[in-house]
Protein backbone atom coordinates (compact mmCIF):
# COMPACT_ATOMS: atom_id res chain seq x y z
CA UNK A 1 0.00 0.00 0.00
CA UNK A 2 1.43 3.39 -1.42
CA UNK A 3 0.04 6.79 0.11
CA UNK A 4 0.58 9.27 -2.66
CA UNK A 5 2.18 13.05 -1.83
CA UNK A 6 -1.59 13.73 -2.73
CA UNK A 7 -3.34 11.64 0.09
CA UNK A 8 -1.38 13.30 2.52
CA UNK A 9 -1.67 16.89 1.27
CA UNK A 10 -5.39 16.31 1.52
CA UNK A 11 -5.56 14.81 5.25
CA UNK A 12 -3.13 17.76 6.02
CA UNK A 13 -5.35 20.03 4.60
CA UNK A 14 -8.13 18.14 6.10
CA UNK A 15 -6.56 18.69 9.54
CA UNK A 16 -6.29 22.01 9.56
CA UNK A 17 -9.52 22.67 8.01
CA UNK A 18 -10.82 20.26 11.18
CA UNK A 19 -9.20 22.43 13.47
CA UNK A 20 -10.76 26.04 12.31
CA UNK A 21 -13.70 24.46 12.55
CA UNK A 22 -13.51 23.24 15.86
CA UNK A 23 -12.51 26.36 17.05
CA UNK A 24 -15.97 28.03 15.51
CA UNK A 25 -17.77 25.75 17.13
CA UNK A 26 -15.92 26.14 20.76
CA UNK A 27 -16.52 30.30 20.46
CA UNK A 28 -20.22 29.70 19.49
CA UNK A 29 -20.89 27.48 22.55
CA UNK A 30 -19.74 29.83 25.26
CA UNK A 31 -23.61 31.82 23.74
CA UNK A 32 -26.54 31.41 25.31
CA UNK A 33 -29.74 31.37 23.17
CA UNK A 34 -33.36 32.13 23.64
CA UNK A 35 -35.91 30.18 22.01
CA UNK A 36 -39.68 30.17 23.10
CA UNK A 37 -39.06 32.11 26.22
CA UNK A 38 -35.91 29.49 27.04
CA UNK A 39 -32.52 30.46 27.97
CA UNK A 40 -30.05 27.64 26.59
CA UNK A 41 -26.31 26.80 26.29
CA UNK A 42 -25.12 24.15 24.45
CA UNK A 43 -21.90 22.93 25.17
CA UNK A 44 -19.83 20.45 22.93
CA UNK A 45 -18.41 17.56 25.51
CA UNK A 46 -16.39 14.27 24.96
CA UNK A 47 -18.52 11.01 24.13
CA UNK A 48 -15.68 8.60 25.82
CA UNK A 49 -13.90 6.34 23.91
CA UNK A 50 -14.39 6.11 20.25
CA UNK A 51 -12.93 2.93 18.12
CA UNK A 52 -11.55 4.51 14.61
CA UNK A 53 -11.74 1.90 11.92
CA UNK A 54 -10.78 3.08 8.86
CA UNK A 55 -10.56 1.59 5.18
CA UNK A 56 -7.46 0.09 3.52
CA UNK A 57 -7.88 1.99 0.21
CA UNK A 58 -6.55 5.75 1.09
CA UNK A 59 -6.22 4.85 4.96
CA UNK A 60 -4.34 7.95 5.90
CA UNK A 61 -7.11 10.28 5.00
CA UNK A 62 -10.24 7.85 5.13
CA UNK A 63 -8.96 6.80 8.67
CA UNK A 64 -8.00 10.28 10.01
CA UNK A 65 -11.83 11.81 8.92
CA UNK A 66 -12.76 10.73 12.15
CA UNK A 67 -9.58 9.72 14.65
CA UNK A 68 -8.73 13.37 14.24
CA UNK A 69 -11.95 14.99 14.92
CA UNK A 70 -12.61 12.56 17.90
CA UNK A 71 -9.52 13.15 19.60
CA UNK A 72 -10.09 17.00 19.02
CA UNK A 73 -13.40 16.97 20.51
CA UNK A 74 -11.66 15.37 23.62
CA UNK A 75 -12.25 11.60 23.53
CA UNK A 76 -10.18 8.36 24.05
CA UNK A 77 -9.09 7.14 21.09
CA UNK A 78 -8.54 3.31 20.08
CA UNK A 79 -7.02 2.82 16.69
CA UNK A 80 -7.46 -0.11 15.26
CA UNK A 81 -5.80 0.05 11.47
CA UNK A 82 -6.48 -0.99 8.24
CA UNK A 83 -4.63 -4.58 7.51
CA UNK A 84 -2.85 -2.99 4.83
CA UNK A 85 -0.74 0.02 5.04
CA UNK A 86 -0.37 -0.57 8.73
CA UNK A 87 3.13 0.77 9.01
CA UNK A 88 1.98 3.69 7.52
CA UNK A 89 0.33 4.68 10.85
CA UNK A 90 3.99 4.28 12.80
CA UNK A 91 5.62 7.66 13.14
CA UNK A 92 1.94 9.31 13.47
CA UNK A 93 1.08 7.22 16.25
CA UNK A 94 5.01 8.14 17.26
CA UNK A 95 3.74 11.65 17.41
CA UNK A 96 0.46 10.92 19.00
CA UNK A 97 2.73 9.64 21.63
CA UNK A 98 4.81 12.59 22.01
CA UNK A 99 2.01 15.09 21.82
CA UNK A 100 -0.76 13.31 24.05
CA UNK A 101 -0.86 11.89 27.56
CA UNK A 102 -0.11 8.15 28.10
CA UNK A 103 -4.00 6.21 27.20
CA UNK A 104 -5.07 9.00 25.05
CA UNK A 105 -4.46 7.38 21.57
CA UNK A 106 -4.54 3.49 21.90
CA UNK A 107 -3.57 1.03 18.87
CA UNK A 108 -4.76 -2.52 18.74
CA UNK A 109 -3.27 -4.63 15.98
CA UNK A 110 -4.69 -7.70 14.79
CA UNK A 111 -7.49 -9.75 12.28
CA UNK A 112 -10.58 -7.55 12.82
CA UNK A 113 -12.66 -10.20 13.05
CA UNK A 114 -10.77 -11.14 15.79
CA UNK A 115 -9.89 -8.18 17.89
CA UNK A 116 -13.14 -5.76 17.55
CA UNK A 117 -15.67 -8.14 18.59
CA UNK A 118 -14.34 -8.65 22.73
CA UNK A 119 -14.07 -5.00 22.38
CA UNK A 120 -17.48 -4.08 20.92
CA UNK A 121 -19.07 -6.80 23.38
CA UNK A 122 -17.22 -5.47 26.74
CA UNK A 123 -19.21 -2.17 26.26
CA UNK A 124 -16.96 0.13 27.04
CA UNK A 125 -16.96 1.56 23.54
CA UNK A 126 -18.70 4.62 23.27
CA UNK A 127 -18.63 5.51 19.96
CA UNK A 128 -18.06 3.38 16.32
CA UNK A 129 -16.32 5.33 13.81
CA UNK A 130 -15.98 3.23 10.75
CA UNK A 131 -15.50 4.01 7.23
CA UNK A 132 -16.13 1.16 5.42
CA UNK A 133 -19.57 -1.56 4.18
CA UNK A 134 -23.15 -1.19 5.60
CA UNK A 135 -23.16 -5.06 6.51
CA UNK A 136 -19.77 -4.53 8.70
CA UNK A 137 -21.45 -1.65 10.63
CA UNK A 138 -24.73 -3.72 11.39
CA UNK A 139 -22.75 -6.53 12.98
CA UNK A 140 -20.17 -4.19 14.87
CA UNK A 141 -23.16 -2.73 16.39
CA UNK A 142 -25.11 -5.62 17.16
CA UNK A 143 -21.95 -6.94 19.17
CA UNK A 144 -22.48 -3.96 21.16
CA UNK A 145 -24.71 -4.85 24.88
CA UNK A 146 -26.10 -1.46 25.03
CA UNK A 147 -26.56 -0.79 20.58
CA UNK A 148 -29.38 1.66 21.48
CA UNK A 149 -26.76 3.66 23.59
CA UNK A 150 -23.89 3.07 20.83
CA UNK A 151 -22.90 6.32 19.11
CA UNK A 152 -21.68 5.90 15.97
CA UNK A 153 -20.37 7.72 12.78
CA UNK A 154 -20.43 5.91 9.73
CA UNK A 155 -19.30 6.37 6.11
CA UNK A 156 -20.82 3.48 4.53
CA UNK A 157 -20.66 1.53 0.99
CA UNK A 158 -18.95 4.87 -1.09
CA UNK A 159 -19.76 4.23 -4.69
CA UNK A 160 -18.48 7.42 -5.43
CA UNK A 161 -21.17 8.77 -7.75
CA UNK A 162 -20.80 11.76 -10.24
CA UNK A 163 -22.86 13.06 -12.87
CA UNK A 164 -20.92 14.36 -15.92
CA UNK A 165 -22.47 17.12 -17.91
CA UNK A 166 -22.28 17.22 -21.84
CA UNK A 167 -20.27 20.66 -21.23
CA UNK A 168 -17.59 18.76 -19.08
CA UNK A 169 -13.77 18.98 -20.26
CA UNK A 170 -12.78 15.16 -20.11
CA UNK A 171 -10.24 14.98 -21.35
CA UNK A 172 -8.43 17.78 -19.71
CA UNK A 173 -9.59 16.29 -16.30
CA UNK A 174 -7.50 13.18 -17.08
CA UNK A 175 -4.80 15.23 -18.29
CA UNK A 176 -4.41 16.43 -14.39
Amino acid sequence: MRVGGEEFDRTVEYIHETIKSAKKLSNGSLNFTVQQNFIGQTKKVPHGVVLCMGPFNYPLNETFTTLIPALIMGNTILFKPPKHGTLLFEPLLEAFRDAFPKGVVNTVYGRGRDIVRPLMESGKVDVLALIGSSRVADSLKKMHPKSNRLKSILGLDAKNAAIVLHDADIEGVSRR
